[in-house]
């Protein structure tokens, strides 16, 4: 009888159990069952810490394209006061440069007649750009610009599309153009800074058949220019 009555216990606690499993939440019914499981003997389960190893060297490539892989280009607009055959002038253009490194990009400028009472130029090349500590307030730099342009009799006024025709005086071309700047600049924001800057314009080559019919000169097409521009990276 002893045995039926115990029997008869453990049926009934083993039922009140499985109630409170099926009621109460899951986390906590797993405690309960863990807790019955413990009664009969000492866990074995252990648990370890395992941490997953950092990635080698990932996303630290050096590349053209930076370590992100993404291109990084600024972009120039400029605006050019300078002498042209005699007569002051304004040139406007646009400068984009890729970076290379943290203070070198190398891109393409090209420049055209904005106003000029009796002379029309536009000139496409190569440009190298160094820039020292552009993450500073104010910083300096320098660019050299090597491309070919063509000269044009008749002036222009106001003419910011002016540059389009560049794609002809490219092809058309009649004379080299080297052009040095110095520059300072000043960060508006971490996407945009001011630039004030100097520059020569050198041409060279222009065709004496050309000359004789413009009355234009290398030492006439070349000369300083005073330069303000805002670079947008």
């Amino acid at each position: 009888m002893f045995t039926k009555g115990f029997s008869r216990i453990w049926t009934m606690a083993f039922a009140v159990v499985f109630a409170l499993c099926i009621a109460l939440p899951a986390n906590v019914s797993a405690q309960i069952i863990g807790l019955g499981f413990g009664l009969g003997g000492r866990s074995t389960t252990r648990s370890y810490d395992y941490q997953q190893p950092p990635p080698q060297n990932q996303g630290n490539d050096e590349s053209l394209l930076g370590r992100d892989g993404r291109l990084d280009i600024a972009v120039t607009p400029m605006l050019k006061f300078t002498p042209v055959e005699g007569s002051l002038g304004a040139l406007f253009g646009l400068q984009a440069a890729a970076r290379v490194t943290s203070e070198l990009r190398v891109g393409l400028g090209t420049y055209a007649t904005l106003d000029h009472p009796d002379v029309t130029i536009g000139y496409t090349g190569i440009v190298a750009d160094y820039t020292v500590k552009q993450s500073a307030l104010f910083h300096w730099g320098g660019s050299l610009l090597v491309g070919a342009g063509a000269a044009h009799v008749g002036g222009s006024s106001f003419n910011v599309a002016g540059i389009l025709n560049n794609i002809g005086n490219l092809i058309n071309a009649d004379h080299l153009v080297i052009e040095p700047s110095l520059y300072g600049e000043v960060n508006f924001s971490p996407k945009m800074s001011l630039s004030l800057g100097a520059s020569y314009r050198y041409v060279a080559l222009y065709s004496a058949l050309q000359a004789e019919y413009t009355g234009f000169s290398n030492q006439g097409l070349s000369g300083y220019s005073i330069n303000i521009g805002l670079k947008f990276r």
